[in-house]
């Protein structure tokens, strides 16, 4: 049986779409973010929760990819495994760890956003969600009929749990 225990998301924009991940996938998970976190602090976290989890257990990270050569330390730490919107999303895994997976937004949520529901596509809309509290950011998210987009990431996170916990079962026959 999966089990996700926690999605860890890098800025609002990404606590709001984990929020609505664990959501489609009915899952008892908690999203943590707060206004320190970054890409970077979120990837510490999965070094240091991971240790913790069972063996029967997953993270979810919420992340950008970034731009230019901040993108190496994605590419050191993550497997990717499906491709979505034409690039604008990476899933993957951790490679130390496959219980960690990863909804990668390239080179950032709002491409997602711009992609999917049309919305955040220019700098000035992109402050939108880059102020104010999560909240606050949800609810603009909520507006944007970004759900489709979620949902397709959703059944791409569902389907690569479902292929990790067929694989875990598989070698321990």
């Amino acid at each position: 049986m999966k089990r996700v225990e926690l999605l860890l998301a890098e800025c609002y924009a990404n606590a709001c779409i984990a929020s609505e991940i664990a959501r489609e996938l009915g899952l008892d998970a908690r999203t943590r973010h707060d206004a320190k976190m970054g890409r970077d602090k979120v990837l510490k976290k999965v070094e240091s929760l991971r240790r913790r989890l069972d063996r029967s257990s997953f993270i979810i990270a919420v992340i950008d990819y970034e731009e230019g050569p901040m993108r190496a330390l994605i590419d050191r730490n993550f497997e990717f495994k499906d491709v979505l919107f034409d690039g604008a999303v990476y899933i993957g895994v951790y490679k130390r760890d496959k219980r960690v997976l990863a909804v990668v937004f390239n080179p950032h949520v709002e491409g997602f956003l711009c992609k999917v529901a049309g919305r955040f596509c220019r700098e000035e809309e992109q402050k939108i969600i880059k102020r104010g509290g999560v909240d606050r950011v949800c609810k603009e998210l909520s507006s944007t009929h970004a759900d489709i987009g979620v949902k397709q990431v959703s059944r791409a996170i569902s389907s690569l749990l479902e292929n990790l916990t067929q694989h875990r079962r598989d070698t321990q026959l």
